[in-house]
């Protein structure tokens, strides 16, 4: 079985979200949404009733998303409500936090519990966060955080370091203090890497038109770029054809080991969101491990067979998609995903997030 126990759920409720990140797979490039995302909402009802079984261990529960932003769904405070009701499971939201109102920031704050952790994904000040976080508007951000930490919440400022930001970092520590925020953590992305696995100096950004306005470009300042950029290199230099490197590298994966899965806003459950983002968006249509990802799960009973609509999360764990995945491991027909992100090489994975080490906290994907 894949796992022996599950410590972690993730739950994408939504596939909506009221921003434009220019590196999110949901959009062109930080344009217009891409068109064959579904907009779809997870079943709170159906979804609540396959996941009762699992309270008793007390697992993490996490609202996140591969595509979309928890806050959007007004009902987020049910969700939680009914994880506060039936267990003492710890939770954690992530947000951009530009969206609902202060009274709603405010009885989220009164429904979540003293474990309980919301995840700002903030990524500079007033004059730099919209950068990435194209279409959050700093003051109604600001008032959402206010009227949340004032209200008893407790938050995690959540930095993702470009060059355009990297001088603000002190800054915005500093500011998070004042604003009530109980920690800061620098997430070194891992972005800057391109469909066929090749690191890049910079992404485009485009506006609604598909017009080029500016670029990103990672840091410049070494103590924020993440160390798994390196390593590809160093790994590059030694093994020229990459992909013939992903068939041989040995793989070591991260969410088995933190027994972590997600359930996707359309009631798939996968093992992470690293196979999630190959789904829908541009680079991720054109990459061929897609193809490879779905001719995997058509061969072992099709979406049909990893739906928790169709099938409890039992015999979704237990069936023969997470069995086969698992088994590739061990072979050159394995999945480059799960190589370039899970690789013991080259681990982008690992790298970006231990800033967060100490902060409860399941993988935050940037």
């Amino acid at each position: 079985m894949f796992y022996k126990s599950i410590k972690q759920i993730e739950l994408e409720i939504t596939t909506r979200c009221n921003a434009a990140c220019p590196q999110c797979v949901r959009n062109y490039y930080g344009g217009k949404t891409w068109s064959s995302l579904p907009l779809v909402d997870l079943d709170r009802e159906i979804t609540c009733q396959r996941l009762k079984p699992f309270l008793n261990d007390r697992p993490h529960i996490k609202f996140c998303g591969t595509y979309g932003d928890p806050c959007v769904r007004k009902d987020l405070i049910e969700w939680v409500h009914w994880v506060r009701q039936n267990s003492d499971c710890p939770i954690t939201i992530n947000t951009n936090g530009g969206i609902q109102t202060p009274s709603w920031w405010r009885e989220l704050a009164r429904v979540l519990g003293p474990e309980d952790k919301v995840f700002w994904g903030i990524d500079g000040l007033e004059e730099t966060n919209h950068i990435y976080r194209r279409g959050v508007v700093w003051k109604n951000l600001e008032r959402n955080i206010e009227a949340f930490n004032q209200a008893g919440g407790r938050s995690v400022w959540s930095f993702i370091v470009f060059e355009h930001n990297q001088d603000q970092v002190d800054l915005a520590r500093s500011r998070s203090q004042k604003l009530g925020f109980e920690n800061f953590a620098v997430k070194k992305t891992s972005r800057f890497v391109d469909k066929r696995q090749k690191l890049v100096d910079q992404t485009p950004v485009v506006d609604n038109k598909g017009k080029q306005i500016y670029w990103l470009r990672p840091p410049t300042n070494t103590e924020y770029l993440n160390p798994g950029y390196k390593l590809i290199e160093d790994t590059l230099e030694q093994n020229p054809n990459y992909e013939e490197y992903l068939k041989a590298n040995s793989i070591s994966c991260m969410v088995q080991q933190m027994s972590f899965y997600i359930i996707t806003a359309e009631g798939y459950v996968l093992p992470c969101g690293w196979l999630y983002d190959r789904f829908y968006g541009y680079e991720s249509e054109q990459h061929k491990d897609r193809a490879e990802l779905f001719k995997m799960i058509d061969q072992t009973g099709g979406l049909e067979a990893i739906s928790l609509y169709e099938n409890s999360i039992e015999e979704i764990i237990a069936g023969k998609f997470f069995t086969t995945l698992q088994l590739s491991w061990q072979t050159p027909s394995r999945l480059q995903r799960c190589a370039h992100q899970c690789g013991t090489a080259a681990s982008m994975f690992k790298n970006t997030h231990k800033d967060f080490a100490g902060i409860l906290s399941g993988p935050i994907y940037s």
